[in-house]
């Protein structure tokens, strides 16, 4: 699976997805201080789903229309275990195959997945 981490994502998890196989670029090394809009964009011209655990990035698609190829947001309760729980746990959740994420805003909550398909 082809991952892009927002520069919110922090590098310990970064690098055990990596290490668990995932292909996972970092904004923080390609380019540090992207905005919101530069990753969004790089995730869709790179053909990534971005990973992230900012909630503005649903607001960027939904309320302004940009354009993406999917979103996965790691919520904030998720994010308060431990990184090598919360790692475990996106490295189980993402073992669907890739078109289950394809046009869809996937939200990984501490107990649950939910999923919304991205306008257009």
């Amino acid at each position: 699976m082809r991952l892009l981490a927002d520069e919110c994502i922090a590098g310990m998890l970064i690098r055990l997805l990596r290490q668990s196989g995932l292909d996972v670029e970092a904004a923080a090394e390609l380019a540090p201080g992207s905005t919101d809009e530069e990753v969004l964009r790089r995730s869709v011209e790179t053909e990534r789903i971005l990973l992230t655990a900012d909630y503005d990035f649903p607001q960027l698609i939904f309320r302004f229309g940009r354009k993406a190829l999917a979103v996965i947001v790691v919520s904030p309760a998720l994010s308060e275990r431990p990184v090598e729980d919360v790692a475990a746990t996106v490295i189980q959740r993402l073992a669907k195959p890739e078109s289950a994420f394809a046009g869809m805003l996937t939200v990984f909550e501490k107990d649950r997945t939910r999923q919304r398909a991205l306008p257009g």
